[in-house]
């Protein structure tokens, strides 16, 4: 599926992890919580740069999705000095809290001023988040699509339901983000909501003919043939060879008692 036109309950792609979870607040010197601070997940064995998250106005800050390893936490804002934590091991599964950091404001007496404008790797604007890459230590060896799967907030794609068309669902996913399972594990709990919260009888959906892997997620998630048609793809602006799949509610609740 390439494409599908209005979608009435959609799910940002953002495929968190909840149960794999590292979180913190950072605080400063009079303990008051620290803001817009940049917060990076660093391997404790080079200090490479694993994952990028902002503090909010709690001074708190969440890392999701985290595989088990060795770890630390650095914490940078303008105007202090940049602090770590102690080296830590997260298993891979529940979550870990981070002992406090609390950071000190740069000060020292200066005999020379020397200038040097250098902005923080990810900034919090009122409208957006920025993630700033020259300069960073993703920078080194890394392109820009190894620099967004770090970053804090990136969206790879949508999923949504459409009660009112007969319970279709649908998927659309940035190809860069192809053949690494986010189509699977998204579209999945899309049918987990649609049936156990909506009080869906039925699900519907379809994959383009050329595009066998779309039809490859479905079956995985249970679907089964129903029929072939022609549909109208936006995105190419002609109609389109479709297979059409359906997921029966007795199905999908004999797939999740086997689970």
């Amino acid at each position: 599926m390439r494409k599908f036109a209005i979608l009435s309950v959609s799910c940002i792609l953002g495929v968190s992890v909840y149960a794999q979870q590292v979180s913190g607040n950072v605080k400063d010197q009079q303990g008051k919580a620290l803001s817009a601070s940049t917060v990076s997940l660093l391997n404790a064995k080079d200090s490479s740069v694993v994952k990028l998250a902002a503090s909010n106005n709690n001074g708190s800050y969440t890392f999701n999705g985290i595989k088990a390893g060795h770890y630390l936490v650095s914490m940078s804002h303008v105007g202090y000095a940049t602090v770590y934590s102690n080296a830590f091991e997260f298993s891979g599964s529940g979550e870990l809290s981070v002992p406090e950091l609390q950071v000190s404001k740069l000060t020292g007496d200066l005999k020379e001023v020397v200038v040097n404008s250098k902005k923080p790797m990810v900034e919090v604007r009122a409208d957006k988040m920025v993630v700033n890459v020259e300069g960073t230590i993703n920078a080194v060896g890394n392109d820009a699509l190894e620099l967004l799967r770090k970053s804090p907030g990136a969206y790879i794609g949508i999923c949504g339901v459409h009660p009112s068309r007969g319970w279709e669902f649908g998927y659309w996913l940035g190809k860069p983000y192809w053949g690494q399972g986010y189509a699977t594990e998204a579209a999945g709990r899309l049918i987990a909501f649609a049936f156990d919260d909506l009080g869906a009888a039925q699900l519907s959906a379809g994959w383009f003919h050329d595009n066998p892997a779309s039809g490859r997620v479905l079956e995985k998630l249970g679907c089964v043939p129903d029929g072939e048609d022609e549909r109208s793809c936006l995105s190419r602006g002609a109609n389109v060879f479709c297979h059409k799949v359906v997921l029966k509610r007795a199905d999908y609740e004999l797939r999740k008692a086997a689970l």
